[in-house]
């Protein structure tokens, strides 16, 4: 049957129409058989072959129509998925912009907070101590904000060995 999709439907459509047809008018012209005296004799043959014509003429339509059918269903199934991955591929989009914008924000905090490293790097590397300036902008630079600011602190230090022992 795979066949026929490779037939044009007007083709199809005509073929069964023509089966059918031929079908219609073959058992009506077995009914009038009789009343010609020389063809009477094939009144039988010619009954059993419009019938066989006619049964096969509705059970093809009867196909065609639900092919037909299955193929328009198809075509709305089509056309819903191809409407699904233009919305997917815009919602991808803004998912991709909001990740874009994320990251700049990331790389902007960051930055920042070298920056403030790099203006205390004299305290922070002052002696075997952690400062508190170090403590607050590495705990800001872990947490991934911009520290509050360092200017409140006064550069005290806390003492290494005081923190690994607790």
């Amino acid at each position: 049957m795979f066949i026929l999709h490779f037939l044009p439907d007007s083709y199809l459509l005509w073929v069964v129409n023509t089966i059918l047809l031929l079908g219609i008018i073959s058992t009506v012209a077995g009914f009038f058989i009789k009343f010609i005296p020389f063809l009477n004799q094939y009144k039988l043959l010619l009954n059993i072959l419009s019938t066989i014509l006619l049964v096969a003429g509705v059970y093809f339509k009867g196909g065609y129509s639900v092919e037909m059918e299955w193929r328009n269903r198809v075509a709305e199934l089509e056309q819903k998925i191809a409407e699904a991955e233009a919305q997917s591929h815009e919602v991808n989009v803004q998912i991709e912009t909001r990740v874009v914008e994320k990251v700049k924000i990331i790389k902007e905090k960051v930055y920042a907070t070298k920056k403030i490293i790099q203006e205390h790097k004299e305290i922070i590397n002052a002696e075997c101590t952690v400062p508190d300036v170090a403590r607050v902008l590495y705990n800001s630079a872990v947490n991934n904000e911009l520290p509050a600011g360092t200017s409140v602190l006064d550069g005290a230090s806390t003492n290494v060995k005081d923190i690994i022992s607790n």
